[in-house]
């Protein structure tokens, strides 16, 4: 492919992941070699251990060794899985093993796996000492934590015919999810595991189960004291059963949330949560639980009951989407576009904003107790069209735009109706496409209608409008101002100009930690903005990888060819386009094999870039 990039036109979609896979990646590289024998170890294998090893989950043997290369038994897989779940001890007057020792120092951490009936029954021989296979441990892991992936992995037919059937789908989705890893060509399933392999696969583990904390996961409801977000279930505490539990299922089971997790990985407050657009004529009831971050609606005909949002409530969807709030204290009830709402029992919501897009259509009803701290609007003499019976319930408005409303009900004034303002336009519009600008904005006038008027729209510098159209080949966003046929007061209408293209990578694959000469896979999926363009043409790739502190590392990366693509480098980035036309019409994942040429951590960052096929 020829080294000719004039065909780029800058980066519209960026994802690096080295700052959020490795919450604790500073704590691990600080801590001071605890072992004798760590020298001894692999290095893609001494950072897992020391990370186990600063959160209390490992520990080396009397003489200050750990015998990174010892198989590990039966007994010690239990132990990390009862610290690193924080697996509560359980009475020890219950039925044990025959084959376990009391005294034992792992009795506690075999008895608290046994208790969530992970790794055998209390009723027949433990096996404490015997060596734990790679399909054995990638089993049990699974179990404890209900890893689940998409069923999307394929394995070898090497490694298939290693696998105990009863193995299959956990030891797939651990390759999908990226916990587990061979050595080019096979997963060696049947190979004892060795302590140093289980650090790394545990901490794996860990690091993707920590993914709801950093970003929202769909949510499954699988029983009253736990829930599933994305590949694990989680426990859940006493508070936020009655939210998340089965009562609620109908509406949570898709929704996404963003949550806080305790040590021991149990679900212990909500952070943000998203409702999707599915979601219809249904109550959510949280019996006064808090969610410290966002609540954004995007259903339709929703009831939320005895809920607390500390951070905002937003109301968006499409069309106008009707929504009751009830027994609730909202601290911001934000409204992404025209909604109706209802605010009733002794809902107390400290600050209602309805910004211009969201003013035509919303109609705001306050019943019962109900009650606005302060509505900010673009223009105080909308409120009366905006709140259902405003004369009667001004009272339940303190204040509007931050200021005491007068004595006498706001009111709109006498006479004919003038105009209050146009109606922002706000459009997202695909990159080098033409733009026609619409020749009517809805004008909202003082009587609390809102009427279309004709408008001629003048250009930011150094963009031509011709015969009503525009084409912008350089991504940003772009000012123009309207002149309203018949008033003084102008329009405003913002082009955003993207790569309607969304990409997204999963943060335990795309990092690795490589030998030299080590090969690996690296995969994202791409798919359009529904909302911009349904199709995305003409798609590259960009592609680099960074160490643990930022430092680009592409000039140590050597992609193979994939069919179907082209690959050139391309100063400090790898470029990936298609071979010929190619339009993104839906999602497709894209693989690719890299080999380094010195060992370390790769991050992997991918761009989408716009480019011209040649032909």
């Amino acid at each position: 492919m020829a080294s000719n990039h004039k065909w780029l036109y800058g980066t519209a979609l960026g994802m690096t992941l080295v700052g959020s896979l490795y919450p604790f990646n500073v704590k691990a590289q600080a801590a001071i070699d605890t072992y004798s024998d760590m020298q001894s170890a692999s290095s893609w294998a001494v950072d897992s251990i020391r990370f186990l090893n600063d959160k209390g989950i490992t520990q080396g043997y009397g003489n200050q060794s750990y015998l990174p290369h010892r198989p590990i038994s039966r007994q010690e897989v239990a132990v990390l899985l009862a610290r690193a779940l924080n697996l509560q001890a359980v009475d020890s007057k219950d039925t044990i093993p025959a084959d376990l020792n009391t005294n034992s120092w792992a009795y506690d951490g075999i008895r608290s796996v046994l208790a969530q009936g992970l790794m055998g029954d209390a009723s027949q021989p433990f096996r404490p000492y015997e060596p734990v296979t790679r399909q054995e441990l990638i089993a049990i892991f699974a179990q404890a934590t209900g890893a689940q992936g998409s069923g999307g992995s394929a394995l070898s037919e090497q490694d298939a015919r290693q696998l105990d059937p009863a193995n299959r789908r956990q030891v797939a989705d651990a390759v999908e999810l990226g916990l587990l890893r061979g050595d080019g060509s096979t997963l060696e399933l049947n190979k004892p595991t060795e302590r140093q392999e289980v650090a790394v696969v545990l901490r794996r583990l860990l690091e993707a189960m920590n993914a709801p904390a950093e970003k929202e996961a769909v949510i499954t409801v699988v029983g009253t004291d736990k829930i599933r977000l994305g590949a694990f279930v989680y426990p859940m505490t006493e508070e936020l059963k009655s939210l998340l539990g089965p009562a609620n299922a109908g509406l949570l089971d898709g929704t996404t949330l963003k949550v806080k997790l305790s040590d021991g990985y149990r679900v212990e407050q909500i952070v943000d949560m998203t409702i999707p657009a599915s979601k219809r004529d249904m109550v959510l009831d949280g019996e006064g639980i808090h969610v410290s971050g966002n609540l954004t609606i995007l259903g339709d005909k929703l009831t939320l009951k005895n809920i607390n949002v500390d951070g905002a409530l937003i109301v968006g969807g499409n069309g106008t989407p009707e929504l009751a709030v009830e027994n609730s204290r909202i601290a911001k009830l934000q409204l992404a576009s025209s909604a109706r709402l209802t605010l009733g029992g002794d809902t107390a919501v400290a600050s209602l904003v309805v910004p211009d897009a969201a003013v035509e259509n919303t109609r705001i009803v306050i019943r019962d107790k109900g009650t606005i701290d302060d509505i900010v609007v673009p223009d105080k003499r909308l409120v009366p069209a905006l709140v259902q019976d405003y004369g009667p319930n001004q009272g339940k408005v303190r204040l509007i735009n931050g200021q005491p409303p007068e004595s006498a009900p706001v009111s709109v004034p006498s006479g004919p109706a003038t105009m209050l303002y146009a109606i922002p336009v706000t459009k997202i519009q695909p990159v080098a496409e033409a733009y026609t600008l619409p020749t009517q904005v809805s004008v909202r006038m003082s009587d609390g209608t809102s009427v279309p008027k004709n408008v001629v729209w003048q250009a930011p510098e150094g963009v031509d409008i011709a015969e009503g159209q525009v084409l912008l080949s350089t991504l940003g966003v772009y000012a123009f101002t309207g002149t309203v046929e018949g008033f003084s007061e102008q329009a405003t209408l913002s082009l955003d100009v993207r790569l309607s293209l969304k990409l997204t990578q999963d943060s335990v694959k795309d990092t690795v930690e490589a030998d030299a000469g080590q090969k690996a896979t690296f995969t994202f999926d791409a798919e359009p903005v529904t909302e911009v363009s349904s199709t995305v043409p003409n798609v590259a790739y960009m592609l680099q990888w960074f160490d643990e502190d930022g430092v680009n590392r592409t000039s140590e990366v050597d992609l193979r060819s994939a069919d179907g693509f082209f690959m050139d480098r391309w100063g400090d980035a790898w470029i990936v386009s298609y071979s010929g036309s190619h339009a993104v019409a839906s999602r497709e994942t894209i693989s690719l094999e890299a080999v380094f040429g010195t060992g370390g951590t790769y991050a992997m960052k991918v761009t989408a870039i716009k480019y011209n096929p040649v032909p």
